[in-house]
């Protein structure tokens, strides 16, 4: 994974990891990966970017090389752009999502919260209602 991403490679996971995550969080070198993804790719990052960030595959568990990818789903998993969750799921990393979206957590920031509407209730209501809220 680390070789097809442009990287050193290492015995060590540690070391793999954080290389990675490096990559992923770096918009130069993301981009330059991304720049040279095949069709279909930006699709599949596009969809999963803003959430979820989860998708139901076949065989997401199954080793694949960057020349041996057949669709975009599998050249992302050969570059770390996608992990595997499990034998049919995959998901993409947090720092990739964060670097994809500039950075942002929200597509849009809501600085206040939503208007809230007042629903008036009769004294009826209220005192049949109160007590059943030991």
């Amino acid at each position: 994974m680390l070789t097809d991403a442009g990287l050193a490679a290492t015995h060590d996971s540690v070391s793999a990891v954080t290389a990675l995550a490096g990559l992923l969080g770096d918009p130069v070198g993301l981009g330059e990966l991304v720049a040279g993804a095949p069709e279909g790719v930006t699709g599949v990052l596009e969809r999963l970017v803003w959430g979820p960030p989860y998708g139901e595959v076949r065989d997401a568990t199954v080793p694949v090389r960057a020349a041996d990818a057949a669709t975009p789903v599998q050249w992302l998993l050969a570059h770390g752009l996608l992990l595997p969750a499990g034998r049919h799921n995959v998901v993409l990393p947090r720092e990739a999502a964060l670097t994809l979206r500039g950075g942002r957590a929200h597509r849009t920031p809501e600085p206040l919260p939503p208007a809230v509407a007042p629903v008036t209730r009769t004294a009826k209501t209220v005192n049949l209602t109160a007590p059943g809220r030991r």
